[in-house]
């Protein structure tokens, strides 16, 4: 999760089962969506609750909040990673780690559940390139004119009973101002479900369609706002009326990177524009994936995100993602990796180079493969390194995403149509292989 402004907030924090005991503290989410909670105090008392505290038996699991700007916290999957236990009299603090922030609720239940889970992803308003503001001018009579008309959600059924909607949020000029007129418009994502749904299960989907986002503009991205409601947390409103309780959610969601993407639409696979049509499809099949195919696909996006230090492990990471969606798609058991290899390179053999071209390409992910798994000197000579290796690894990752269009029900003609249109996936395969 993407932090770009600062969470720091004072408040008071307490254990569910002891309301009347009231501990000062500062909760902190840094960038990640790490959480952290210093607490100026204990929760426990008694000698024995001290004695937990020192021995580390304490389970906190959750803690409540009310923080700045009269706000309640819930804080789920709480732990301990610091305790300063004064036992003279003087000033005992701790500091605990939360797996999960809920701003705007004290949940009592003991699993959470909520109907609906909107969020925002990094280039997401690139992707799905809509925008409802119009500015006009007239150069003759130097006047400009903005006009704004928000654009329509655009809903999306999904086969386990949820709908996922793209959803707009704008900003409007504050009155009265006369220097300034300005519009800002925001997308998101939102899956919504009839039916409440425990968070986690919002979570996971949320993750599968960031991946998905970044699949599409080739680029890793990550999570970068994340709202909650649920029927059952309800504001008031004006003549008894009632509406869901808007509230903030925090947690370390993947995939993460630390650098900031830029997005380019040249770079992209496909925009939203490209697959409006049959979105509901594209976005099912997705899913569809992940049900068959989810290790080959968590390999690659750890291999994307820089869940590998070295060069080396990005390579082996995507190596065995291939592997492992040949032998899960074409359920392929007894199979030497270079008859696999060679499948996955012939099925698009119009833009993997010519015959030759394409056997030195299989020999060398072979070589290099097995080199750096079993260290065999006589495959050293053979084994790609340095800049070989990346234009190797580069152009295996574009194999792969190949492999994905196909899985998605792209045709033919409309993956050599993403071909010609993305620069970057074109610049991946035309480079030459030793």
């Amino acid at each position: 999760m993407r932090i770009k402004e600062e969470f720091k907030k004072s408040g008071y924090f307490w254990l569910p089962a002891k309301p009347e005991k009231k501990v000062p503290g500062t909760l902190v989410v840094t960038e990640g969506g790490k959480i952290r909670l210093e607490l100026v105090g204990l929760f426990g008392e008694s000698v024995k609750e001290t004695y937990n505290l020192l021995s580390g038996k304490n389970d906190l699991k959750r803690i409540f909040g009310h923080i700045e700007k009269d706000s309640l916290v819930t804080l789920e999957g709480c732990s301990y990673t610091n305790k300063h236990i004064s036992l003279s009299g003087g000033v005992s603090k701790s500091t605990i780690s939360a797996h999960m922030a809920i701003e705007g609720v004290a949940c009592s239940e003991d699993e959470v559940f909520m109907n609906a889970f909107k969020f925002s992803v990094e280039g997401i308003d690139d992707w799905v390139g809509l925008s409802g503001i119009k500015v006009e001018y007239k150069l003759e009579e130097q006047p400009a004119s903005i006009d704004y008309v928000p654009p329509k959600d655009i809903s999306i059924n999904l086969g386990n009973g949820m709908k996922l909607l793209i959803t707009f949020s704008w900003t409007l000029p504050r009155s009265p101002n006369l220097t300034e007129a300005k519009i800002t418009q925001k997308t998101y994502f939102k899956l919504i479900s009839e039916e409440k749904r425990i968070l986690s299960d919002f979570i996971s989907l949320s993750y599968q369609i960031t991946t998905f986002l970044s699949f599409a503009i080739d680029q890793p991205v990550c999570i970068e706002k994340v709202y909650v409601t649920s029927e059952e947390i309800r504001d008031n409103i004006d003549n008894g009326k009632t509406r869901p309780t808007t509230m903030s959610l925090y947690y370390e969601s993947r995939p993460y990177t630390k650098t900031e993407p830029r997005v380019d639409s040249y770079q992209m696979l496909f925009g939203f524009a490209q697959i409006q049509e049959d979105a509901e499809r594209i976005f099912n099949k997705w899913f569809d994936a992940y049900e068959k195919i989810s290790p080959a696909l968590n390999l690659y996006f750890a291999a994307r995100t820089g869940a590998y230090q070295y060069l080396e492990g990005k390579f082996l990471a995507l190596a065995q993602a291939l592997e492992t969606y040949h032998r899960r798609m074409l359920n392929s058991e007894r199979m030497g990796l270079g008859k696999r290899i060679t499948e996955l390179i012939e099925s698009f053999e119009d833009f993997t180079g010519t015959r030759e071209e394409r056997k030195n390409l299989k020999n060398t992910i072979v070589a290099t493969r097995n080199y750096l798994t079993h260290y065999d000197k006589r495959l050293e000579p053979k084994a790609a390194e340095g800049e070989e290796l990346w234009l190797l690894y580069t152009k295996m990752e574009a194999i792969f995403q190949l492999h994905l269009l196909k899985i998605l029900g792209f045709t033919n003609s409309e993956i050599e149509s993403v071909y010609r249109n993305s620069q970057h996936l074109r610049d991946k395969l035309k480079e030459k292989t030793v």
